[in-house]
């Protein structure tokens, strides 16, 4: 949960500002990224460690195959919903 929440925030952020580094590097710095933000997650979850730069990094090439299987077994959404605010502007 911490870690997609993470995710979410500060590795859109990391991508968008290091994508020249990115680009240049074959997208290999994307896994640098990703291992520092395992790294980040094990610092404020209590009971999740993750021991050295490398336990992080080749954790993160594990989550990167893990997510690329999944997106290949799982069908696609195709139909998006759109949530739209009622004209009252009241929910319930």
């Amino acid at each position: 949960m911490m870690i997609s929440r993470i995710d979410a925030k500060i590795t859109q952020l990391g991508k968008q500002v290091l994508r020249p580094l990115t680009l240049v590097a074959f997208g290999f710095f994307l896994l640098v990224i990703n291992a520092l933000m395992i790294m980040m997650v094990s610092r404020l979850v209590k009971g999740f460690k993750v021991s050295s730069f490398w336990t992080a990094f080749f954790a993160s090439i594990f989550v990167s195959i893990l997510s690329i299987v999944i997106d290949a077994v799982l069908p696609d959404g195709g139909s998006v919903h759109r949530l739209e605010m009622p004209h009252s502007g009241l929910w319930l």
